[in-house]
């Protein structure tokens, strides 16, 4: 371990730029913060080794605006979205000879990358999953590649080769049943002893929802968010006076790294008050046209993509 023989916080960095020197990556493809969590030169070497796959090396991903590693995959197309404008506002991915690049330009090479790394992540699912039915159940098929969160963790895919672990894909067809014994969906019976729902969870509003939260004349934010959401920046909300909301409804939090913008968030409203303590000022909060403004926004960038 790097600290344990005697390593320090300013040293890690120097050996961090010179990892990037030697194996040539930038901090969007590996961060010094997964050196930092990983700091054995085991893990280091591993790291370094998970730059290059299939031969693929992460400097052909530079040339296509791409951060591979921090960003995510739903990132991924969203920038890759934003560099390449299709005719008529309709991007149809999986039809390459359909795109029409209207502004910028793109390479075959550079696209066949992008295409050659998608094609990779389904690899490593069949290479991982010894059974080639199960495999094809947790491939992307059903969806644009990005336009959900690709599953990944540790051991997660290797979780389907125990002989415990059944796969019911239930995207055809639905329970039919909950007996005693089990879950009977079809003609067959699957025996368990515990069910765990995974319903999913209000994101975003549920939270402020809950709190009895009125504006000046009284009216509740769920009175006011009836009809949608509605906010400027994510930040505040008009008539809610001093209310801040961190990376709430409308922030692009959602889109990029959650823990930093949240950082940013915290650190414009801290100022906000210092500014506001400064010049004696006791109230804030954005007006009704910038809410709506900000909000149209919002919805012209969302018109244009697969989500």
């Amino acid at each position: 371990n790097f600290f344990s023989i005697g390593g320090h916080s300013l040293l890690f960095i120097e050996l961090y730029h010179r990892h990037q020197q030697l194996y040539d990556f930038d901090n969007r493809v590996l961060s010094i913060a997964l050196f930092l969590q990983q700091p054995t030169i085991l893990q280091h070497s591993q790291l370094v080794k998970s730059i290059t796959i299939n031969q693929m090396k992460s400097e052909h991903w530079h040339t296509l605006h791409i951060n591979q590693g921090i960003a995510s995959f739903a990132q991924e197309g969203i920038f890759l979205d934003g560099q390449m404008r299709f005719s008529n506002k309709i991007a149809i991915y999986n039809e390459l000879t359909a795109l029409k690049i209207i502004q910028g330009s793109i390479s075959i090479d550079r696209l066949l990358e992008a295409i050659e790394y998608i094609l990779n992540k389904h690899k490593i699912i069949r290479a991982t999953v010894n059974d080639p039915t199960i495999a094809r159940l947790l491939l992307p098929y059903t969806h644009f590649f990005g336009t959900r969160r690709p599953c990944s963790g540790t051991d997660y895919y290797e979780t389907f080769n125990r002989d415990n672990i059944t796969l019911v894909d239930l995207r055809y067809r639905s329970i039919d049943k909950i007996q005693t014994t089990g879950v009977r969906v079809g003609s067959k019976i699957y025996e368990i002893d515990d069910i765990v729902l995974a319903l999913g969870f209000d994101a975003f509003t549920g939270a402020l929802l809950n709190i009895d939260i009125h504006d000046r004349s009284g009216k509740t934010l769920r009175e006011k968010w009836k009809k949608g959401w509605h906010t400027n920046l994510g930040l505040m909300i008009a008539d809610f006076s001093n209310l801040f909301t961190i990376s709430g409804f409308g922030a692009p939090s959602d889109l990029a790294s959650m823990v930093p913008h949240i950082e940013q968030h915290i650190k414009w409203i801290t100022k906000c008050l210092e500014y506001l303590r400064t010049h004696d000022i006791n109230i804030i909060e954005p007006s009704l046209e910038a809410e709506n403004t900000w909000v149209k926004h919002v919805n012209d960038v969302v018109e244009d993509t697969l989500f």
